[in-house]
């Protein structure tokens, strides 16, 4: 009797209704999912690993702390040089190097210098985790990005999975998160490079149409590409802003810049975020960085 009842056993386990039976197959299909995307669990930290966090990036009350991840080669440095109305200059102390190898596991902070104390933000570049030994989901608590107010997620030709597990930890943790593509006059270039050599040489050639073009070809499918990329992981849809280093650099400076495509739109946006989490019930100035 025992043996048969030991042996019945495992038969009524799997009597499931039809309504389990689905819940089971969408927690299998969820967790497939996951598993491709490499999408592990969001790991909160304690109260004393954001203290050490805030240590090491010497974190400052009255600062708005703004990190720059992406992939190693995507211009982050360039970018934070541009943010900050600085030219490249190796002698400058001020100006984070660019066109190195990035090596370091280490972030580098980097002041905003702006005179008039109108914007009082700390800027990081994060190391790329192409050059770090750590998966992908354990990038973002390794580098300590939830103490950021914003993170800056940039990206050069394509999204990684990296950029996604850095968005999807910005969504749990509540951080505002900024979707940006550098080197967009060098993209458009490179589509105006790639009609040209499919034009046959009778045809006649309008160089501003062309250029109109290609910028639009460039927005739409940048656009399309990072839809797709956050719809498959299952993250909200964003604004993903087109910019170039030279037209940040002119607006920042207080230049025309034409030719922008989302720079003067980025700027705005950011400092909108960065008066209503420092001024949240006072009157905002008006936003700088007009066309």
């Amino acid at each position: 009797m025992g043996g048969e009842q030991s042996k019945a056993e495992p038969e009524r386990k799997l009597d499931l209704t039809a309504a389990e039976r689905r819940e089971l197959d969408h927690l299998r299909k969820e967790l497939e999912d996951r598993l491709k995307l490499g999408l592990k669990p969001v790991v909160t930290p304690t109260s004393q690993e954001r203290e050490t966090a805030k240590a090491r990036h010497k974190y400052e009350d009255g600062k708005y702390h703004i990190a720059i991840a992406g992939v190693s080669g995507t211009g982050k440095s360039s970018f934070i040089n541009a943010v900050r109305g600085l030219r490249s200059n190796p002698d400058d102390p001020l100006v984070a190097p660019t066109g190195v190898a990035e090596t370091t596991t280490d972030a580098h902070r980097y002041a905003d210098p702006n005179p008039d104390g109108t914007r009082p933000y700390v800027w990081y570049d994060i190391p790329g985790a192409g050059t770090l030994e750590v998966a992908d989901w354990e990038y973002f608590n390794n580098q300590g990005l939830y103490i950021f107010d914003c993170i800056i997620v940039l990206f050069d030709t394509r999204f990684f999975a990296t950029d996604i597990a850095i968005l999807k930890h910005c969504a749990h943790f509540g951080i505002p998160s900024f979707i940006v593509r550098s080197k967009s006059q060098i993209h458009i270039q490179n589509i105006i490079e790639e009609t040209l050599e499919y034009a046959a040489e009778e045809d006649d050639i309008d160089g501003e149409g062309m250029r109109r073009e290609a910028r639009t070809r460039y927005i739409l499918d940048t656009n399309v590409s990072v839809a797709y990329n956050l719809g498959r992981a299952g993250l909200r849809l964003q604004p993903v802003f087109c910019v170039d280093r030279t037209k940040l650099l002119r607006l920042v400076r207080g230049q025309q810049a034409p030719g922008a495509i989302d720079e003067v739109k980025l700027l705005r946006t950011m400092h909108a975020t960065v008066q209503k989490k420092m001024n949240p019930s006072g009157d905002q100035p008006a936003p700088p960085y007009s066309q």
